[in-house]
């Protein structure tokens, strides 16, 4: 006998002897054959248990240990034991319906399971190789293990085409989010050079006002490409062209707008487009066009109705920056003091600090905080914040992430639109920050962590305001970095398939 089918035997004794009572040697089966455990931990069916019980002879069948009256009810049932023998049937070695043999050899040349006297009678190892049933379990095992590691390899690959495919998508809407503002602005202007060449009696004027259409003309024409502004110029209008475009192909005109089907009517695109971005916590963030800057305003728990809405997780891998750039919206009671832009210096987590509280990817964020203190001397003018709203409603001036930088090493010079920490150390007091518009350049802060890239004027006006507590941060979020649609579309070049 060989050891494989001396190990099958002896596996399959002790798994029957396993799931099979003492005492009656049935099988247990849910029903009166559950298996139930004695206080000794002995395990029989509930049959014999109650034989047991009604002969009044209170004792395991196994080491004789007594068994308590008051314990037959709630004698727990033993599911390990159940499980493996309802599933047992599964486990038992198969055996040849010809022979009654066991099944443990392997014709490669007929690729069936066989016994040893199937191998004398019809499969002879002069002419059919054969194995043990376990060497051809190892080697089916590894060319599963082979055959997995190609296909997952495959996987990889496919879903790192389908992830680079999405991320070139993001790029175009957001180039036609760009786009789409940008001949927004142009049609205003337009609109404006016809109505001032209306009303001109000045040939010269009349000119310049040529002139500039000519060049906004010039614009458009480099945006859509030379050929294509041609095409739309010679076809006409929205409508002329696909009358044109009809009578062409030998299409009615008057189905041109035609429903596709009865139940979904026609829509315009809506105009101007509009995108938000939202988040895990189905909270949203409005993306804008502003200073020639994309801008992502702080999230919110307001709805915010867009015409295409993008996941943050997909959207944040495009802020990926050395040195991120964020944006404040300051306001001074019904006073809009202007915009400010901070340059964040990112190998400092309290600029990170910083930069989750403008865009409340934390929780909290500074819109609608207001700041706490100004100061002004001979030497130095600096105006403090901020204390933000939480979520339940209150204040605060916590910062959203720990062990935040102080002092020693961290420290350094000031200078005019340097942004430093004002906390004193205190996690309590991280959120709280100083702009510096004035100072003495031999002066020193505790740890300075971006300086204002654009908006200092800003500041200024809002170091002047009295009292300060009365300047408010009505608005802000980050700048999506400028270089961040150019360097994706190289990345994706770089990782496209020759």
């Amino acid at each position: 006998m060989s050891l494989y089918h001396t190990n099958v035997v002896m596996d399959k004794e002790v798994m029957e002897e396993a799931i099979t009572c003492a005492v009656c040697s049935e099988e247990y089966r849910s029903g009166k054959h559950d298996p139930l455990i004695l206080q000794c931990g002995h395990t029989f069916c509930r049959s014999c248990i109650t034989n047991i019980k009604d002969s009044k002879k209170h004792f395991c069948p196994t080491c004789r240990d007594e068994i308590g009256e008051d314990t037959y009810e709630k004698l727990p049932m033993n599911f390990s034991i159940l499980s493996l023998s309802e599933n047992m049937p599964q486990f038992k070695p198969k055996t040849c319906a010809l022979h009654g043999k066991l099944l443990d050899l392997w014709c490669s040349h007929c690729q069936v399971v066989v016994c040893g006297l199937c191998v004398v009678s019809d499969h002879r190892q002069e002419t059919h190789e054969i194995l043990s049933a376990q060497e051809r379990l190892i080697k089916i095992k590894n060319e599963v293990k082979c055959h997995s590691e190609e296909v997952n390899h495959f996987f990889s690959k496919k879903q790192s085409l389908l992830y680079n495919r999405s991320r070139e998508i993001l790029i175009s809407l957001l180039n036609l989010f760009g786009d789409h503002r940008h001949l927004s602005h142009l049609k205003v202007k337009v609109a404006g050079l016809c109505k001032e060449a209306s009303e001109v009696t000045d040939v010269e004027l009349a000119e310049l006002c040529q002139a500039k259409l000519n060049s906004i003309q010039s614009v458009v024409s480099s945006m859509m490409g030379q050929d294509e502004f041609q095409l739309l110029a010679a076809a006409g209008d929205d409508d002329n062209s696909a009358e044109n475009e009809n009578v062409s192909s030998g299409l009615d005109p008057s189905r041109s707008r035609q429903k596709l089907m009865p139940s979904i009517p026609y829509m315009e695109l809506p105009w101007p487009l509009t995108i938000s971005v939202k988040d895990d916590a189905c909270r949203y963030a409005n993306l804008t066009w502003e200073d020639s800057k994309l801008l992502l305003s702080s999230f919110q728990t307001k709805i915010i109705n867009s015409t295409f809405v993008i996941k943050w997780n997909m959207f944040a891998l495009l802020l990926h920056t050395k040195d991120p750039e964020v944006f404040m919206d300051l306001t001074y009671g019904d006073c809009y003091l202007g915009k400010v832009y901070i340059r964040l210096w990112g190998h400092l987590r309290r600029a990170h600090n910083f930069l989750a509280l403008c865009l409340g990817s934390l929780g909290p964020s500074y819109a609608g905080g207001h700041f706490k203190s100004s100061h002004k001397d001979e030497a130095k003018e600096r105006i403090c914040g901020c204390v933000y709203k939480t979520t339940d409603g209150s204040t605060s001036t916590k910062g959203v992430m720990g062990n935040l930088e102080w002092d020693g090493k961290f420290a350094g010079k000031s200078a005019e639109g340097r942004v430093v920490g004002t906390s004193g150390g205190k996690g309590e007091m991280d959120a709280l920050f100083s702009i510096y518009t004035k100072v003495d350049h031999t002066a020193s802060c505790y740890c300075p962590f971006g300086d204002v890239s654009a908006g200092l004027d800003v500041v200024q006006r809002a170091v002047e305001c009295s009292p300060a507590t009365s300047v408010m941060v009505s608005r802000c979020g980050v700048v999506v970095p400028p270089s961040a649609l150019v360097q994706y579309q190289k990345e994706l070049e770089n990782s496209s398939p020759a």
